[in-house]
């Protein structure tokens, strides 16, 4: 009795699968299924240009903080009186963190 209870439900699971099988195979659907190799290489296609977009919106981000509002161009000499004010901001000191164990910079 055993026997015959197992075989049967096996048969059932068996012919419950076939049918999907196949009604997924001939179901007009599964051509959505089957491009999604299409679908991945669009995918792959799009992350690929997502990195050169952020390059630009970079970009452009860093030439509209340079720009004078007014004009709406960078002004001339910008880089060279950036670097003079770069030398006028006070330096830390490593060695004075080390010996005192003060992280603040001195202004």
């Amino acid at each position: 009795m055993k026997i015959k209870l197992t075989l049967l439900s096996a048969l059932v699971v068996l012919a419950a699968s076939l049918y999907l099988f196949l009604f997924k195979a001939s179901n007009p659907d599964t051509a959505k299924t089957t491009n999604t190799h299409e679908k991945q290489e669009q995918e792959h296609e799009e992350e690929q240009e997502t990195p050169a977009r952020f390059v630009e919106e970079r970009l452009r981000y860093e030439y509209d903080m340079l720009k004078d509002p007014a004009t709406g161009k960078i002004p001339e000499g910008i880089f060279k009186k950036e670097k003079e004010f770069a030398k006028t901001l006070p330096e830390k000191r490593f060695e004075s963190v080390f010996l005192n164990g003060n992280m603040r910079v001195q202004a």
